[in-house]
C-alpha cells in the first residue's frame, strides 16, 4: 500500500508541473521537437515531432517524450487547460523534498491531463516502475502495470486497470525478538 501511495506522489508532481498556477512558483519549461505551432488567440499549442518536455518544478523534475503533445491553454490565467501526448509516451520524473522518488512511466497509445477533472490517465500497455533514491537493498522498486493507469489529482485515487499487475515489497512489521540471533528468548 506504501508503494501504491508513493506512485499517487509522483502523478502528483506531473500535475503539479503542469498546473503550477496552483503553487505560488514557476515551473521552468524547455520544449525540444521538429515544430512548434501555438494560436495566441484560441491558446491551443501543438508539439510535433519527436516532443521532449523538460519541467522543473518545485516538487520535482519531468521530462515527457511522445511524437506530438497537443493542448488547450487559458491564456488570461496562464495555465494549461488539458493536454494529449500521442503513444508511445515516457516519463521520466524524479521528486524532491525529504523521500525522493524516480519514476519512469510509459504508454503505448497516449496520456491525457484535464485541469478541470484534475486527472491524468496512461493508455495502452500502461507501466510505472518506481524506486526511492537513493535505492538500498530495503527499497526495490515497484511496478504497475495494466492497459489503464489513472490517477485523480483533485481525490489522490490511483486506479490501475484491465490486467492491473503490482510488483513490489510490502513492509513487514517485525517484533524486537524475531531480530534476536536465534530467534525469540524462551522462558525459564
Amino acid at each position: 500500500m506504501r508503494k501504491l501511495m508513493a506512485a499517487g506522489a509522483v502523478w502528483l508532481v506531473i500535475a503539479a508541473a503542469l498546473q503550477a498556477q496552483n503553487v505560488k512558483r514557476t515551473t521552468h519549461a524547455v520544449i525540444d521537437c521538429d515544430k512548434i505551432t501555438f494560436n495566441w488567440t484560441t491558446g491551443k499549442f501543438e508539439f510535433s515531432g519527436s516532443a521532449k518536455i523538460t519541467l522543473k518544478a518545485p516538487r520535482g523534475d519531468a521530462t515527457i517524450t511522445s511524437p506530438s503533445v497537443t493542448g488547450q491553454g487559458d491564456l488570461k490565467a496562464n495555465m494549461i487547460r488539458e493536454m494529449v501526448a500521442a503513444g508511445p509516451v515516457t516519463f521520466d520524473v524524479l521528486t524532491k523534498g525529504t523521500r525522493k522518488l524516480h519514476v519512469v512511466a510509459t504508454c503505448r497509445r497516449q496520456a491525457t491531463y484535464s485541469e478541470e477533472t484534475g486527472v491524468v490517465v496512461l493508455e495502452g500497455s500502461a507501466r510505472a516502475v518506481i524506486k526511492e533514491v537513493p535505492t538500498t537493498p530495503e527499497t526495490q522498486p515497484s511496478e504497475l502495470r495494466g492497459e489503464q493507469i489513472r490517477i485523480n489529482m483533485k481525490t489522490g485515487e490511483l486506479t490501475v486497470s484491465r490486467g492491473a499487475h503490482f510488483e513490489g515489497e510490502i513492509p513487514e512489521k517485525t517484533s524486537t525478538a524475531a531480530k534476536e540471533p536465534g530467534g525469540p528468548k524462551k522462558a525459564k
